[in-house]
């Protein structure tokens, strides 16, 4: 997965809340709905990364591994994640 298609791949969330960020006039209840539902969206998407990786594992993993996360964010849940899982998680397994 390289090109566009890898650089959006987890577009589809954030377009979800361009109409609620780029309104031309910011109401109460506009500014509400932004406050309740960016971290929402992002909250979700971190659960179902964690689910995806609980069922699929090293396919998923290996699938994270090739996209380059959510732009401007280069550490945390949302960026980009290593291929191997990480050496503490790799040890317990092995025990």
């Amino acid at each position: 997965m390289d090109g566009l298609l890898a650089a959006c791949f987890a577009v589809p969330h954030s377009v979800l809340l361009l109409p609620a960020w780029l309104t031309p006039v910011v109401t109460l209840d506009r500014a509400v709905l932004v406050a309740v539902w960016t971290p929402s969206i992002a909250v979700g998407r971190v659960l179902e990364d964690r689910r995806l990786l609980f069922f699929m594992d090293d396919e998923y993993r290996s699938s994270m591994a090739r996209v380059p996360g959510d732009p401007g964010i280069p550490t945390g849940p949302l960026a980009r994640v290593p291929a191997a899982p990480p050496p503490l998680a790799a040890a317990a397994a092995s025990a």
